[in-house]
């Protein structure tokens, strides 16, 4: 389980080092707001599969049961989407960072 946790958060700082440096390659400057929600859509990914769990394969009812269900699923996936996030805008600042430190000025 440590293990898939670490691969999303690489898979997750890496790819939003991607994302941020094909913005800065197309002069997109506001990269900070695409860099946070690239991340956090992992959490609507994993709210949006959780809906799809309830309905089909599920054999859930009744109003306390629904509410249960989707009150944990949402601190879940609002803690993922936060967590995952932090990652990829920590990631993409790390790297805007180093990569404007070594611009060469002539």
């Amino acid at each position: 389980m440590l293990a898939v946790g670490v691969i999303l958060l690489t898979v997750t700082a890496m790819t939003s080092v991607l994302s941020t440096y094909v913005l800065l390659q197309h002069e997109n400057h506001y990269w900070q707001w695409n860099a946070f929600m690239g991340g956090a859509s992992t959490g609507l990914y994993i709210y949006l599969y959780s809906t799809f769990y309830f309905l089909f394969k599920t054999s859930m009812y009744g109003l306390l049961q629904t509410a249960y269900y989707f009150g944990y699923t949402a601190i879940i996936s609002v803690s993922f989407g936060v967590m995952c996030g932090f990652v990829a805008f920590f990631s993409a600042t790390l790297f805007v960072q180093t990569i404007f430190r070594n611009v060469k000025y002539d």
